[in-house]
């Protein structure tokens, strides 16, 4: 009864710091629909399985009143699991999609770790620790010598066009230039999505909005991709389709 009892204390105290954690995770720093294309439910996994199994059951297990060793055995279980804990949100962190850019005719999703943010326009800066994902427009430089050099740095491990800070722009700014940009059609998505009709009638419901007034555009994520569903009116996110 009494491993038992340490055991659901270390569980409750690992369950409220790990749940405060992925509410972040959940509502500021991935939502919708970029935990799934970041792939970070892994990771989450992971946390899961350390701080809510391992640890709690480890406690349990090297519990007893009265042992000289007690002191030292829960300590090194805390810090092996605080340890690991804050290498996860570490991690979590650094790869979570700072910007959602618009690049020609499709977004992607920008991680943290793979920009320089002292190069990223103040206009646009998005560096605030409970910052959400910004959607950004890259403003691809029409001169074909400077796109063709960033191409060939692409393919030598340099930073793909998406990935340059020096051409951010504000979202909405650019409006009209996301509506001239070449958009997926209607029975491209419909064809090539399973769940494509089931979003779109929910869709028109909940937004009591017509197909003629909806966008498509492709979206990549780390290790996913989908489409991304517009507002044709305002060219802000309204829905998202998993591919």
């Amino acid at each position: 009864m009494v491993k038992l009892k340490a055991f659901l204390v270390h569980f409750c105290g690992s369950a409220v710091v790990l749940f405060t954690f992925l509410s972040m995770v959940f509502f500021i720093w991935y939502p919708e629909p970029y935990f799934q294309l970041e792939g970070i439910a892994r990771i989450i996994i992971v946390l899961l399985l350390v701080d809510l199994v391992a640890g709690p059951v480890l406690t349990g297990i090297v519990y007893k009143p009265g042992k000289k060793s007690l002191v030292f055995d829960i300590s090194m279980i805390l810090i092996a699991q605080i340890a690991f804990l804050s290498y996860g949100m570490y991690t979590i962190y650094s790869e979570r999609p700072q910007y959602i850019v618009f690049n020609e005719d499709r977004f992607f999703t920008v991680q943290a770790s793979a920009i320089d943010q002292e190069k990223v326009p103040t206009e646009v800066a998005n560096t605030a620790f409970f910052a959400r994902p910004k959607l950004i427009f890259n403003l691809v430089p029409k001169d074909p010598k400077i796109k063709v050099a960033i191409i060939t740095q692409m393919f030598d491990g340099g930073k793909r066009m998406h990935e340059h800070v020096e051409f951010y722009r504000p979202y909405n700014t650019h409006s009209k230039d996301i509506r001239q940009a070449k958009a997926q059609s209607l029975d491209y998505v419909v064809n090539n999505y399973p769940a494509a009709k089931k979003v779109l009638e929910k869709l028109k419901i909940d937004k009591n909005i017509k197909d003629n007034q909806l966008l498509f555009f492709s979206i990549a994520g780390k290790f996913e991709q989908g489409t991304l569903i517009l507002d044709k009116n305002t060219t802000q996110p309204i829905g998202f389709i998993m591919k």
